[in-house]
């Protein structure tokens, strides 16, 4: 029963080209003498040739179709300016968050702004009190050509700084001496993945959120990883 299941596909296929064959055989043989059956046979013939090239452009679409499942997509981000949809991946962060990007000022003002009146613009303080460990890693300032991005280096490195002495265990961020290429938003087991496009700001590219369990997110995960240990 388990072989029918995994081969249930390969079975319908072979039953249309054996029906498809062998009708388009009789067909071939028959005379003019029986034209009724001629033209029935004739139409079936028709009509499972179709039916399997139907059936083996479906099995394509669905092979197609398995691939991008198999990359565990939750959603695609044709931009990432919406705040909220961060703040709530924040909120429910349980074991870390890790960040790499450019200057990481706006996740910075938005998110661990600890003077804020608004609750909303303190979660990453709250993720931190919950013992999230969080790490941010950036390209170091004299590789920034952007005049805004240079003058952004300042700002969130004056926050982190702060930030880093409030949780010392927990708030970490390091420098990397190279262009920066990717921008990776990780949380516990999901992650939102995003190009970088000089003079172009994180907010305004596309991103996409997946599951760290693919082997799309594993390979941004693992150069991550490999980037922290050798940065500063």
């Amino acid at each position: 029963m388990n072989w029918i299941k995994r081969n249930l596909s390969l079975i319908i296929l072979l039953a249309f080209v054996v029906a498809t064959i062998v009708t388009g055989y009789i067909y071939y043989l028959s005379d003019d003498k029986s034209q009724k059956l001629g033209n029935f046979l004739g139409g079936c013939f028709t009509g499972l040739l179709i039916a399997t090239i139907e059936y083996l452009i479906t099995l394509d679409e669905r092979s197609k179709l398995d691939k991008i499942k198999a990359l565990k997509i939750k959603e695609v981000l044709f931009n990432r300016a919406e705040e909220s949809y961060y703040r709530n991946l924040i909120r429910g962060a349980k074991i870390n968050i890790h960040i790499m990007g450019v200057t990481a000022v706006r996740f910075l003002q938005d998110f661990a702004q600890a003077d804020s009146n608004s609750s909303d613009k303190k979660v990453l303080f709250d993720a931190l009190n919950r013992n999230v460990e969080v790490r941010i890693l950036l390209p170091e300032k004299i590789i920034l050509k952007n005049e805004n991005d240079l003058s952004n280096f300042d700002i969130s490195l004056a926050i982190m700084k702060k930030i880093h002495d409030l949780y010392p265990s927990k708030f970490n961020y390091r420098y990397f001496n190279h262009e920066p290429a990717h921008s990776i938003f990780n949380i516990d087991d999901e992650t939102i993945i995003g190009p970088v496009i000089p003079n172009l700001s994180s907010k305004d590219t596309p991103g996409i959120h997946v599951l760290n369990s693919s082997k799309y997110a594993k390979t941004f995960l693992e150069y991550f990883q490999k980037e922290w240990d050798g940065a500063k």
